[in-house]
């Protein structure tokens, strides 16, 4: 891919009863965000994904999403990319946010915010390995809260 072209792909997928679209685009020219190549060194490249989501017995949702990146990648290799960052975003990002509420902690005092997250994350790995009850990571965090008994399963699976 040369400097002054713009790479496209579209990409189509089907499953658990949906129909995903996506259509991405990179640009290895970059001299057309100056200001932000001044201030990001090593800029290489920029995208652009759109996606538009169609649910059965839903109605079609669409989103967009604008990426930089300090890397010159192949149109397919941005589009995995930008696939894996938000598989990632879902899979543990989304357990804290809404699981346990990180995004509402108010706590910015010296390294409290650092500590707290690593309670959060020990206590959301111990969430997740404990079977003894079925429900999600909220569920769990409530009865945790509520049931001495509970509680303290989910601290001895720390033994095993």
């Amino acid at each position: 891919m040369d400097e002054n072209s713009l790479d496209v792909l579209t990409t189509n997928d089907k499953r658990h009863e949906r129909i995903e679209d996506r259509h991405g685009l990179i640009s290895l020219n970059t001299s057309e965000i100056e200001d932000l190549a001044f201030e990001w060194l090593g800029l290489k490249s920029i995208g652009y994904t759109l996606s538009f989501r169609n649910q059965t017995g839903k109605d079609t949702t669409c989103s967009s999403k604008y990426y930089i990146s300090s890397s010159k990648r192949s149109r397919e290799q941005f589009l995995n990319a930008a696939r894996d960052h938000w598989s990632i975003e879902n899979s543990l990002h989304w357990r804290l946010d809404v699981g346990m509420g990180e995004d509402n902690c108010r706590i910015r005092r010296e390294n409290t915010v650092e500590n707290f997250a690593s309670v959060r994350h020990i206590a959301l790995n111990l969430l997740k390995s404990t079977t003894s009850f079925k429900a999600g990571i909220k569920r769990k965090l409530h009865k945790a809260n509520r049931c001495d008994i509970y509680r303290e399963s989910v601290l001895n699976s720390l033994k095993k």
